[in-house]
């Protein structure tokens, strides 16, 4: 039970962006997972926690670390949360500009999707629009794979995921030299975050705003 009560508190703290906090507490679940000899608590734990690292610090070998993790359990048919785990794996693929790993992920969150498992399909869809506007620069792919993301973020009713997507949108739309359009998803953004009472969210709204010199008034 204090297992369980520390994964859900470390995904709180991940989708509240308090990355130092979900890596203290992932630790601490770590410590509990060998004290009682749990396999699925130790992987889920460290699969979190170095994610929460990677955010921080872009940490090299995150990937590796959470691939791992995300492969015993598969192994062992423990399938909670595995499609955010997928969704890690793209993001920092992405990131890493490795484009085959990219489409794996987005493949395996795919297949998690299929099994109603939706937790990382937003993220993967957005990793996925984002490596998109590398190759084609009309923005047909990236803003396709974006409304996929905006079905995964509906289908769980998640405002967190509909913020992020607004700002991957907001990114998208001003690299494609769309300054109103990207402006607009980050007004809508901040009024979400508003909503939800998310500082982190705003804070990151604020900051696509002003890396791209989008007006918001």
């Amino acid at each position: 039970v204090t297992g369980s009560v520390l994964t859900l508190n470390m995904l709180i703290l991940i989708w509240q962006g308090r990355w130092t906090e979900a890596e203290s507490l992932g630790q601490r679940a770590e410590s509990v997972a060998h004290r009682v000899e749990s396999l699925y608590l130790l992987c889920t734990s460290m699969a979190l926690r170095n994610y929460a690292e990677w955010r921080r610090s872009r940490m090299v070998g995150a990937r590796r670390k959470i691939q791992h993790a995300t492969r015993i359990l598969e192994d062992r048919g423990r399938e909670l949360f595995l499609s955010l785990y997928h969704g890690y794996l793209a993001e920092i693929a992405q990131h890493e500009s490795d484009g085959p790993a990219l489409r794996r992920a987005v493949g395996q969150a795919l297949q998690r999707a299929r099994q109603r498992d939706y937790l990382g399909l937003a993220m993967a869809f957005r990793a996925l629009a984002r490596e998109a506007l590398r190759h084609d620069r009309t923005g047909v792919r990236a803003r396709r794979a974006l409304r996929r993301a905006d079905w995964a973020a509906q289908r769980r009713q998640s405002v967190h995921e509909q913020i992020l997507n607004l700002l991957t949108r907001a990114e998208v739309e001003a690299e494609l030299h769309f300054p109103a359009a990207a402006a607009n998803a980050c007004r809508e953004a901040l009024r979400l975050a508003g909503m939800i009472g998310s500082a982190w969210h705003s804070e990151e709204a604020q900051a696509v705003a002003l890396r791209w010199s989008l007006d918001l008034d």
